[in-house]
């Protein structure tokens, strides 16, 4: 009965964390995505107003345009899109992990400003986009000119605020990051997201992310941790391609290598001969084809194409061709988030090898993925 209500709770512990990984993996990449679109809207307006200052040879400061021009500073939609689809649900997400009943972290104060400025600006565009117009053909100049004077102000105002607290917030993130390098869901979401808003998000894409979460390793510890976790839960080819990442970036390293370093460089190699040396084959026989993204999905992530019909006579099989060299930003790399812990349940090979361990080792090897 004891040993029972242990399990029940270590599974009950097992599973909360997992789900507190997953919604800070939500919270990065809604964040980042937000940030990336915002940066869309605010750059179109600069250039929208600079334009007119232009044409019409006056500062921007002392601009007057029409409805139709001030409307078409910003796009409505991708307004609506990134308050709806973006910023509500990392507010609800945020409160879910930073606010306590005493005390809420920088971070949500943040976001939640920043989704209450931008329905305001919403509002506003709503305002001259629709009410403007109908005023100017009724010839209602009072109410036209306290909208048109209203929205001259508030447009730079709110955006540069908006600006300025997607900027806190992201300097919080940064200062959070290192706290969830434990974190398997988000540390792989990040690598398999690698060519998508992760490459946007910093000039250096995810070895950039890999910096500001491993302080003293980077990229290297980054991309060793990432094949670790394939490795532990079965998915071989994707932990040797994110290992050959990890020793290209020791091969480029030109910095003091400190002890931390050349050990994370011992076990790089360690793995990497054993991967190589065919000590995982069985586990290449039976692994799942989606193993980048199933069954953890992006937060964001479009529904996958539907499949194409089989052809009418079958084809001859190719003969095999070698495996092409892995690409940091390969083409052909989903969006989506990292694979489960539980996946290698699925895999006979690690089932047999799990049977064949002694109890020992099995403790070990729960201990080391978060189980115990």
């Amino acid at each position: 009965m004891a040993k029972t209500a242990g399990r029940t709770v270590r599974k009950r512990a097992y599973k909360d964390a997992q789900e507190r990984d997953s919604k800070v993996w939500q919270i990065v990449e809604l964040f980042y995505r937000s940030l990336v679109e915002f940066r869309e809207i605010f750059d179109h307006y600069e250039w929208r107003v600079l334009q007119h200052s232009y044409q019409k040879g006056q500062h921007r400061r002392d601009l007057r345009l029409e409805p139709e021009d001030l409307a078409a500073l910003m796009d409505f939609r991708a307004l609506e899109r990134l308050r709806d689809e973006h910023i509500f649900i990392l507010k609800e997400t945020c409160h879910d992990i930073f606010r306590g009943r005493h005390r809420t972290d920088l971070l949500d104060i943040y976001v939640s400003d920043a989704f209450h400025e931008i329905s305001i600006l919403k509002e506003e565009h709503y305002n001259v986009k629709t009410y403007a117009p109908q005023y100017a053909r009724d010839s209602r100049e009072v109410e036209l000119s306290y909208i048109l004077d209203e929205v001259h102000k508030l447009y730079p105002s709110k955006l540069n605020h908006i600006k300025y607290l997607f900027g806190k917030a992201k300097e919080r993130l940064e200062e959070l990051l290192p706290r969830f390098t434990k974190n398997r869901i988000l540390v792989r979401s990040l690598y398999l997201n690698r060519d998508d808003f992760v490459k946007a998000a910093y000039e250096d894409g995810v070895r950039d992310f890999y910096r500001l979460m491993y302080r003293e390793a980077g990229p290297i510890e980054g991309f060793y941790d990432v094949g670790r976790s394939f490795h532990e839960s079965g998915f071989t080819r994707r932990s040797l391609e994110a290992l050959g990442f990890a020793e290209a970036e020791l091969a480029s390293f030109t910095g003091k290598r400190s002890s931390r370093i050349k050990r994370i460089e011992r076990l790089i190699h360690a793995l990497l001969e054993q991967l190589r040396a065919g000590d995982s084959d069985q586990k290449d026989a039976t692994e799942p084809a989606d193993a980048a993204t199933a069954p953890i999905k992006s937060a964001s992530a479009a529904p996958p194409p539907a499949p194409r019909p089989a052809p009418a006579k079958p084809a001859p099989a190719p003969s095999p061709a070698p495996a092409p060299a892995p690409a940091l930003h390969p083409a052909s790399t989903p969006s989506g988030g990292a694979p489960s812990d539980r996946d290698d349940r699925a895999d006979p090979g690690r089932i047999q090898a799990r049977r064949e361990e002694s109890p020992r080792d099995a403790a070990h090897r729960d201990v080391e993925a978060g189980r115990l």
